[in-house]
C-alpha cells in the first residue's frame, strides 16, 4: 500500500472509530450535530458567507492589498485538555466508578489522540483547503495576480501553522499565475508586529493575570453547567462546582475542535446544545476580555498599534506616483494578533463596550470576526483620474470601516481615522 493510501485509510478507520465512539451504548436518543457557530473560535471559515463579488464600481481599478491574517484550521494546540481528561476517566476506571457515558466518551478521545498524534497545533487538510479558496478569491477580486507579473510580500509569526498558512495561500496564488514574485519570511523577528500579545509588556500581563479574571470566573460560575463533567464522572466524584465547571469547559475544548480537524462534526452525546451553548458563551466571554479593547482595558489597542501602521504607511507608498513596489503585502498571525487590531480600528462587529456582561453576545461574536482562517483585505482603488480610494474586507465580505460612513471612501480619510484611533490608544 502506498504511504498516502495507508494514511488516507487511517484517517478513515479513525473517524469510524470515532463516530463508533459517539453512538452511545445504551438507550439514548440518537445524537444531533451541535450548531457550528457554537465551536466559537475552532469554528472554520464560511465561505457561505462571503461576497467574492468586487462590491465597488468598474471605474475604480485595485492596485494594492494590505492582507492580514489568522492561520486556518487546525489540529487541537496540544494533548493538555485530552491528557487531564483521560488521567480523570483512568483513575475512575481503576475505582470501578466508569458511567457508560465515560466509557463513550473515553473511547471519543482515545480516537481523537490517534488523530491528532504527530500533528498537534498543525494546519489540518480543512485549513489547507481554507487557504486554497482564500487565495482563488483574491485573484478574483485583484486582476493583477491572476495574470502578468506581480510582487507579493509576505511575512509570518514563528508557528508553523501561521507559516504553513502563509506558503499554502502563496502557493495557490503562484498555482493561478506562475508569473508573480515572492518574498517570504517567518521567525521570531516579526513577534514585536504580529505576536504583540506576548512581547508587549503592560497587554502581556494584562492578559495572563488582569482584573478580567474575577469577571470571568463570576460569569462562569452563572453559566456554565456542571452536568457535562458529571454525567462523565459520576456525582460522587467532587463537590467543588468550580472544578466541575472546568472540566465542562475541557470537554467542549476538545469537541469544538472535531470540523475544525477534519474529524465527524461535534454531536449531542456528550453535551446538549443548551450546555454547549452556555460553554460558547464563556468562551466567547473569555476571548473579548483577554484579547480586545473593553471597559476593563484598552491595552490592546496600543499593542496592536504599530501592526496597523505599518498596513497604513504600506498602503501610502502604495499610492504615491511612481511606485514600484509589492501589489500585496500580507502579515499571517493569530486570532489573538487580529481581535487587538479589529477592535483598535473599530471594524463593524468587531468593537463592543458592553454595559452587561450577558449581552455581550448580542454585539460581539468571536466566531464571525476569527474563524479560523480569518483575514482583513485592505484594497486600494484607483480611479481614472489617479485618486485613490480604499475598500476594506472583513471576512469576505466588504463593510463600512467608519460608521455612517460609505463602504467605499478616499484613501486619505481613512489612513487619518486609523491614525487618530492609534494616537487616542496611546493616551
Amino acid at each position: 500500500m502506498r504511504p498516502r493510501s495507508f494514511f488516507l485509510a487511517l484517517s478513515l478507520l479513525v473517524a469510524f472509530a470515532i463516530n463508533a465512539a459517539i453512538t452511545l451504548p445504551w438507550d439514548a436518543p440518537k445524537p444531533d450535530t451541535l450548531p457550528a457557530y457554537l465551536d466559537g473560535s475552532m469554528m472554520p471559515y464560511d465561505f457561505s458567507a462571503c461576497d467574492p463579488v468586487p462590491q465597488w464600481p468598474d471605474s475604480l481599478r485595485p492596485v494594492f492589498v494590505a492582507y492580514v491574517a489568522r492561520h486556518g484550521a487546525r489540529y487541537l494546540s496540544g494533548p493538555k485538555k485530552i491528557d487531564e481528561l483521560e488521567k480523570l476517566l483512568d483513575d475512575r476506571a481503576k475505582s470501578g466508578k466508569m458511567t457508560r457515558e465515560a466509557k463513550a466518551f473515553y473511547k471519543y478521545i482515545k480516537g481523537v489522540r490517534t488523530h491528532s498524534e504527530g500533528n498537534w497545533g498543525a494546519l489540518s487538510p480543512e485549513g489547507v483547503r481554507e487557504e486554497k479558496e482564500l487565495a482563488r478569491q483574491m485573484t478574483g477580486l485583484f486582476p493583477a495576480l491572476r495574470k502578468g507579473v506581480s510582487h507579493v510580500d509576505t511575512k509570518s509569526t514563528f508557528v508553523p501553522r501561521a507559516m504553513m498558512t502563509m506558503y499554502q495561500f502563496n502557493h495557490e496564488l503562484m498555482f493561478l499565475n506562475d508569473s508573480l514574485e515572492f518574498c517570504a519570511a517567518s521567525g521570531r523577528q516579526f513577534s514585536p508586529l504580529l505576536y504583540f500579545f506576548e512581547t508587549d509588556t503592560a497587554y502581556a500581563s494584562w492578559r495572563k493575570s488582569g482584573d478580567w479574571e474575577p469577571v470571568y470566573n463570576e460569569f462562569l460560575d452563572r453559566h456554565v453547567p456542571i452536568e457535562p463533567a458529571q454525567r462523565l464522572l459520576g456525582d460522587n466524584f467532587t463537590n467543588n462546582k468550580r472544578r466541575l465547571r472546568h472540566l465542562t469547559m475541557q470537554i467542549y475544548g476538545v469537541i469544538q475542535a472535531n470540523r475544525a480537524s477534519g474529524l465527524p462534526a461535534p454531536t449531542t452525546a456528550f453535551m446538549t446544545v443548551d450546555e454547549y451553548r452556555e460553554c460558547w458563551l464563556a468562551s466567547n466571554l473569555l476571548h473579548y476580555l483577554r484579547n480586545n479593547i473593553s471597559p476593563l482595558n484598552s491595552s490592546a489597542g496600543a499593542a496592536s498599534a504599530p501592526l496597523l501602521l505599518t498596513m497604513i504607511d504600506s498602503a501610502d507608498k502604495a499610492c504615491a506616483p511612481g511606485y514600484k513596489g509589492p501589489a500585496m503585502q500580507g502579515w499571517f498571525g493569530h486570532a489573538e494578533t487580529l481581535l487587538p487590531l479589529f477592535s483598535l480600528m473599530r471594524l463593524p462587529g468587531c468593537f463592543a463596550l458592553p454595559l452587561n456582561w450577558d449581552n455581550l453576545a448580542d454585539e460581539w461574536k468571536l466566531q464571525e470576526i476569527t474563524p479560523l482562517g480569518a483575514n482583513l483585505a485592505v484594497i486600494i482603488l484607483r480611479s481614472a483620474g489617479g485618486r485613490n480610494y480604499a475598500a476594506v474586507r472583513l471576512n469576505g465580505r466588504t463593510v463600512a470601516p467608519i460608521q455612517g460612513a460609505p463602504s467605499i471612501l478616499p484613501w486619505k480619510q481613512l489612513a487619518a481615522f486609523w491614525r487618530g484611533l492609534v494616537k487616542e490608544s496611546k493616551n
